[in-house]
């Protein structure tokens, strides 16, 4: 209850994984007049938890407790729709006619669209918070949508004497959607490379067998590291630092937090620019032009390195100093706006004054 108070204010229910540290430094970083609360749900895909890092960046961040507390002036937002409890919330609130914003996270947007009654169920929210073109695929989705990112990347393992060495990334998970098989072809060409593969969650045993025999038929698996287990972000971000190169391919939005860590930290990074549809349609990456957007434009087209003289001058030449533009998505400021748009959207004109 709110015992008379009657000043909104904003509720995060996320997933208890490493977006919700991002979460906690996004809102200690844009210094909010606004009053905000996280809500931790558990994740069945993360086996490490990271409540007690980001109640030391927030303090006003607890675990669900099975009873969401909130006054009809709130705004929920809910981050990701992976989740079963999101699922179960996000209609709850809906029904009640709440103020309830759904925070697009990766692939949750596919999942529920393609579901019975997706549609319905995603345009009864306020507005999203969405990636640049992720709605495109999907004009039966009528909501306002805010182009935006409510998580600060966060890349403060660079330094100026860090020392990179002869290392891929490839992917970011163990999801197929990673492509590892094609993103083990172009690697295995960089003959003085090693491999490092992020392979902690949505791996399948069958799936990281095919991986393995990948690597042994390329002659390759010996120099490669299969990471299965969750690393502190601290030192999942220092190996991405250290790496030379950064490989995603993706047909649709995903790892963008990885990718922008080794952007800032200067790791040559590739990406699919554009992608393939379920359907067989093409389309311009979202996760490339969101990269776009948070104002790092040397991103590269992994499709490029099937080019072998192209892939030679990377492999000769594997140093850059990514620029960042003065004007992008990322920004204190641009993340502070957010919310403001979202406060527009579900008070209207009232809320900015």
């Amino acid at each position: 209850m709110r015992k008379g108070n009657t000043e909104m204010k904003f509720i995060h229910l996320i997933p208890d994984s490493n977006h919700l540290v991002s979460l906690a430094k996004n809102l200690a970083d844009i210094k909010s007049d606004d009053a905000h609360e996280i809500v931790v749900l558990p994740s069945n895909s993360h086996q490490k938890s990271f409540v007690v890092k980001a109640q030391d960046i927030w303090p006003s961040t607890a675990t669900f407790t099975g009873n969401l507390a909130f006054a009809p002036e709130d705004i929920v937002i809910v981050h990701s729709l992976f989740l079963q409890h999101s699922f179960e919330i996000s209609k709850q609130l809906i029904q009640r006619r709440a103020h309830v914003v759904w925070c697009m996270w990766g692939g949750d947007l596919h999942m529920v669209a393609q579901a019975p009654a997706g549609f319905d169920f995603l345009n009864g929210f306020s507005c999203a918070i969405s990636f640049c073109g992720e709605l495109v695929r999907y004009p039966q989705i009528t909501l306002p949508e805010i182009p935006g990112s409510c998580h600060k990347v966060d890349a403060s393992t660079q330094s100026s004497d860090l020392d990179k060495e002869k290392l891929i990334i490839l992917g970011n998970s163990g999801d197929p959607s990673n492509d590892h098989l094609y993103m083990l072809e172009l690697a295995s060409r960089f003959k003085d490379h090693r491999y490092h593969i992020p392979f902690a969650y949505n791996g399948t045993p069958d799936y990281r067998a095919r991986l393995i025999d990948k690597a042994r038929d390329l002659g390759v698996w010996e120099k490669t590291t299969l990471q299965e287990g969750m690393l502190p972000l601290e030192e999942y971000n220092s190996i991405i630092a250290r790496a030379e190169l950064y490989f995603a391919a993706h047909n649709r939005q995903q790892a963008l937090g990885s990718l922008a860590s080794a952007y800032l930290n200067n790791t040559r990074v590739f990406m699919r620019r554009v992608i393939t549809t379920p359907s067989g349609q093409t389309m311009a990456n979202p996760g490339y032009l969101q990269m776009m957007n948070f104002g790092y434009p040397d991103v590269e087209d992994i499709c490029s390195l099937e080019n072998e003289d192209f892939r030679q001058t990377v492999e000769l030449s594997p140093f850059v100093q990514n620029q960042v533009t003065d004007v992008h998505m990322q920004s204190t400021e641009n993340r502070a706006a957010v919310f403001q748009r979202v406060k527009h959207i579900c008070y209207g004109r009232a809320a900015q004054s």
